[in-house]
């Protein structure tokens, strides 16, 4: 019997409540008591397991252990990130990629205000061949070293923060420059060198910083403008449909300025209308727009999307040129230039043309740089060039070690490191032909290969300095008149953003969006003379191109841009079918060895007129069935010399292709001759006419008709030579004519 007295009478009702609710729930109890199990759904679980993977892997393998966990971006924060300061070719933009033992890349850093953030992040990812206890990577910011980052992201990329002095940073434009020291984990030498790699991510790598905490300015526009262009969609530019008739003007004006200022990778511009939808789409950075107003001017302003947005106010119909501030306002950057002019007939140092003492301390290493010869110079004689090096190198480097040296490409002299060292080479002479040289850009380089000791082990980490290079090291240029010779190159660095031309058809291959970016391509490192014209074409339009005596294949000109070499045809399935032609070649029995010596006869025959008078159209069909790439370039009319046309591949990005364009006009090895073919890994390759002549420039005189002459000559030696042969022969034959004639007479 229960005893209901023992209980308080004003507690009956919650014992009640409590009984009441306990009956309605069940399994309450039962669920509270219980340890949680979660049971993951399928997607859950393959999600987990790379973790898991990556886990095991730094428990149980030293070499593959993470970098140090680094903490990720608030919700609503981006990255204020790196930005090379030359042009990348690496077709994983925005990943850079440093290659080899030692590699140095120098970034800009726009910051709006240093209070924003003090942490720099690196995300980065090396290669297996890394052997991260010896590998690392120095960084400095404004020339201070800042500190040093592990390489041992090996299985993916992995994020590093390094904290930042107070003070160090300033508003605007910040240098930034980080140097790779990696090792081989197995091997040594040049071979070991070239398997070695370490990836940055340029999107996750810079100052995180939130957007509510931005002020509103030029600063700010130009880091958010840093941050919008390692995005692909890449800068919004709306309201540009609305500028009537001045709107090429603006846009080009606009893009020009935006290009100069950034350096660097050139941008990728998308044009809109005042409203576009955001669904699917990343936060935009930095944006511009146009809108109408009462005079030209440029204001600054914070977007709802926290986008740092340049807001340009014209009056309509009114010119770009009136529009006050944009300069003054966004000159964190000088223009590219392009290299500097050596002048001929003299030694110059090559300190005067940006060349620094160099010292290397790896077993491969290769180093270029370009310097500029004047647009009128030209030698095609066998007239030599003078590199006087200063070098220097260490001892005890195994046998083998070499420093090549090479002129645009071709080596043109093979120096020992083994034999005398410690001894200073001072103006060590190099000899080379002068026609190796172009008029404009070129490139000297040299490749430093160093064997290993042994080559089966890991590299000594106690060797210094092997080699040094001296910038009082002069290179002398033989002088030549002032002369031309039919070539693309001269009208290619004469291209501004005005030099672009459109037709009917230019629309099937060049949208509006390309032609911008390539115009802010061309507003970079233009030459002083010109402007040179650039005709984009379309494939369609392929006859309008004047052919200036050449023959192409059309079809071997498509097949250029519509191929692809890892395109491969897999026959493996195709049955045999029986030659149709068979028959033919057994009926011909004893009359084979009569064919096959005619044959045999006749395609000697023809090489030989090949190669005394050569044909151009034969040579150029032939080149352009070996051709593939994303762009040809073409200039077959000598009398139109300052005149380009230019057609690309239907996928081809057009961002890669002006990324290409700067890089030859800022640095060299760009389109020559009368045929420039742009390949898949941003290469170019050069077809010149072996028919070509000279053009003098400059009145004939005493002092310059050796060297003109020689060019002249030198320009097709076996035709003159046939005839100079010739008119000997005829010569000699009409004396001999006169000499019988007259003793016949003789009494």
């Amino acid at each position: 019997m229960i005893r209901l007295r023992m209980i308080p009478l004003n507690a009956i009702p919650l014992i009640a409540l409590t009984l009441g609710a306990a009956l309605l729930l069940p399994g309450a109890m039962a669920r509270a008591e219980a340890p949680l199990i979660p049971v993951p759904l399928v997607d859950e679980l393959e999600t987990e397991l790379p973790e898991a993977t990556a886990g095991m892997d730094t428990r149980f393998d030293g070499f593959r252990r993470a970098a140090p966990a680094a903490a990720e971006p608030g919700a609503g924060h981006w990255i204020a990130p790196l930005r090379p300061t030359r042009v990348s070719r690496n077709p994983s933009w925005p990943v850079l990629r440093f290659t080899g033992e030692f590699h140095r890349e120098s970034f800009a850093l726009h910051v709006a205000d240093p209070r924003l953030s003090n942490v720099l992040r690196i995300t980065s990812q090396s290669t297996v061949n890394v052997l991260p206890e010896r590998s690392s990577a120095l960084v400095r910011v404004n020339g201070t070293r800042v500190g040093s980052l592990r390489m041992g992201n090996l299985t993916g990329f992995g994020t590093q923060e390094l904290q930042l002095p107070e003070g160090l940073l300033r508003a605007g434009r910040n240098e930034v420059e980080i140097e790779v020291i990696q090792h081989h984990r197995i091997f040594c030498g040049p071979d070991a060198s070239w398997a070695l790699w370490t990836d940055i991510d340029l999107s996750q790598s810079g100052l995180s910083v939130d957007p509510a905490d931005i002020e509103p300015g030029p600063d700010s526009f130009l880091m958010g403008l840093a941050a919008q262009g390692v995005d692909p969609v890449g800068l919004e530019v709306r309201g540009t449909a609305h500028l009537g008739a001045q709107r090429t003007a603006w846009i080009r004006m606009l893009t020009a300025q935006l290009s100069n200022v950034m350096g660097g990778q050139p941008l990728t511009y998308r044009f809109t209308d005042y409203w576009n939808s955001l669904a699917q789409q990343r936060p935009a950075r930095a944006r511009v727009t146009f809108i109408p107003g009462t005079r030209n001017q440029i204001r600054y302003r914070t977007g709802a999307d926290g986008a740092q947005v340049m807001v340009v106010e014209y009056i309509p119909e009114s010119a770009p040129v009136d529009l006050e501030g944009l300069g003054a306002n966004l000159a964190a950057l000088p223009q590219a230039e392009r290299p500097p002019q050596v002048e001929v007939g003299r030694d110059v140092p090559l300190a005067q043309i940006g060349f620094e003492t160099e010292r290397y301390s790896q077993r491969y290493a290769y180093r270029e740089f370009a310097f500029r010869l004047p647009d009128n110079w030209l030698i095609l004689t066998a007239a030599k060039a003078r590199l006087r090096l200063d070098y220097i190198y260490t001892e005890g480097l195994p046998r083998g070690s070499v420093l090549i040296l090479m002129v645009n490409g071709e080596p043109v002299r093979m120096l020992p490191l083994w034999d005398e060292p410690n001894r200073y080479f001072e103006g060590f002479p190099i000899d080379f032909e002068a026609r190796l040289l172009n008029a404009g850009n070129n490139i000297i380089g040299w490749e430093l290969l160093i064997p290993g000791d042994p080559p089966d082990m890991p590299c000594s980490g106690t060797r210094g300095e092997v080699l040094e290079i001296g910038q009082n090291s002069t290179l002398n240029v033989p002088y030549s008149p002032s002369m031309y010779l039919a070539d693309m190159g001269l009208a290619f660095s004469a291209l501004t953003p005005d030099s672009l031309r459109r037709n009917d058809l230019t629309h099937r291959s060049f949208s509006n969006e390309d032609q911008v970016v390539l115009g802010a391509a061309l507003s970079r490192a233009a030459a002083e003379f010109g402007p040179g014209v650039l005709h984009l074409m379309a494939l369609e339009d392929m006859g309008s191109i004047p052919p200036g005596g050449y023959s192409v294949d059309r079809r071997l000109l498509e097949e250029v841009l519509l191929s692809h070499p890892d395109a491969e045809i897999d026959d493996t399935d195709t049955p045999a079918r029986p030659d149709p032609f068979r028959f033919i070649d057994e009926s011909r029995g004893y009359r084979g060895a009569l064919f096959a010596w005619w044959d045999w006869f006749a395609g000697h025959g023809m090489a030989f007129s090949q190669w005394l008078f050569p044909r151009s159209q034969d040579q150029l069909n032939e080149w352009l069935a070996e051709q593939s790439g994303k762009a040809v370039f073409l200039q077959l009319d000598h009398h139109r010399p300052e005149h380009v046309w230019m057609m690309r591949s239907p996928d081809a990005d057009i961002n890669r292709i002006a990324s290409a364009i700067v890089v030859a006009r800022t640095h060299g090895q760009g389109p020559r001759g009368q045929v420039s073919v742009l390949d898949h890994d941003g290469e170019w390759h050069n077809w010149l006419a072996p028919d070509r002549r000279p053009v003098m420039l400059e009145p004939w005189s005493l002092s310059n008709f050796r060297a003109a002459m020689g060019n002249v000559v030198s320009a097709n030696p076996i035709s003159l030579t046939i005839m100079l042969f010739s008119f000997a022969v005829l010569s000699a034959f009409l004396a001999l004519k006169l000499v019988i004639s007259t003793r016949e007479h003789d009494p």
